[in-house]
């Protein structure tokens, strides 16, 4: 006959021994969000242009230009309406030169069709989003 384990139970589960002698779990301090780091801190509340709310990271459509290896992960140069950056194309490795993704704090999240990533590029170009988002603007300017 085989033998076979008993069943787990919530008595079998408390009787299980303690952690090794010495451990404790570490003490983590309560977290209290101040100015610098609180979601929606704002650098400068006089500044019009320094909206309040919690800053949010955009995805934006980029064109892949080239293709690379870096150490075993793949890269590419990619390009944002006329600024190109490096991006990580770990998530999606199925894109290819002249692919379009929507890139998310420098990694390629998803692949898109031409014609959508076009219009929202065009979108985001209107509202002030690329410059803002890729950090190209021109902070001198109104």
């Amino acid at each position: 006959s085989t033998a076979s384990s008993p069943p787990t139970t919530a008595a079998s589960l408390s009787a299980r021994p303690s952690s090794p002698a010495g451990w404790a779990p570490p003490v983590v301090p309560p977290f209290t969000p101040n100015a610098q780091n609180a979601p929606n801190a704002r650098d400068d509340p006089s500044d019009p242009n320094d909206r309040e709310g919690p800053d949010v990271c955009l995805g934006i459509p980029g064109r892949i230009l080239d293709i690379r290896d870096d150490r075993g992960t793949p890269m590419a140069t990619a390009d944002f309406g006329g600024v190109t950056k490096d991006v990580c194309l770990a998530y999606v490795p199925e894109v290819v030169v002249g692919d379009y993704t929507i890139v998310h704090a420098g990694f390629a999240i998803t692949r898109l069709d031409e014609a959508a990533a076009l219009e929202t590029l065009a979108m985001m170009g209107d509202l002030g989003l690329i410059d803002e988002a890729l950090g190209t603007g021109d902070e001198a300017a109104p």
